[in-house]
């Protein structure tokens, strides 16, 4: 859990070296727009360690994912964690992941599975959760889970995917 802390601190300040200290020497680190890992449309970007310390001046626009109308996300590393992790796909507005789980989803969506566990049945996850706005039915997708994956390798334990999840119908 304080690993995750640290990792979740690193990424609002953009400190990819700091990030890039827990990934995975072997595996690297993916970023999955959606929780179906693994999948023909879960959208994974995948960086080397060494890549991933390097991200904050890293200028070339990525395809992280698409919507329902098939526009493609495509962004700087450093754009789409502001536009998409750190903000919600629909208000756009600074999230409250003020929901923190242990190897379970905090919410189980009813459209795209959540499939860490079958992608990589040795991983364990922490899952950070921020709920959709209270008292707007009109908003009760406004919800957005971002799940850090990791691999223990000698007894340590290394970051391999940062996942998001959103609603999906």
């Amino acid at each position: 859990m304080q690993k995750t802390a640290d990792v979740f601190k690193d990424i609002e300040n953009l400190n990819w070296e700091g990030i890039a200290a827990h990934v995975h020497e072997e595996k690297g680190l993916i970023f999955s727009f959606y929780a179906n890992l693994g999948s023909y449309d879960s959208y994974e970007v995948k960086f080397t360690k060494l890549e991933v310390a390097n991200l904050g001046e890293d200028t070339r626009s990525y395809i992280w994912g698409d919507g329902f109308d098939e526009k493609s996300f495509e962004y700087t590393p450093n754009d789409y964690v502001n536009s998409y992790l750190l903000k919600g796909y629909y208000s756009k507005e600074v999230l409250d992941y003020s929901v923190i789980t242990y190897n379970e989803a905090a919410y189980v969506s009813g459209g795209i599975i959540n499939t860490i566990h079958e992608h990589y049945p040795e991983a364990i996850y922490v899952d950070y959760f921020a709920p959709a706005p209270e008292g707007d039915d009109d908003k009760f997708h406004h919800w957005q889970a971002l799940r850090f994956v990791y691999e223990e390798v000698e007894g340590e334990w290394y970051l391999i995917a940062i996942v998001r999840d959103v609603f999906n119908p």
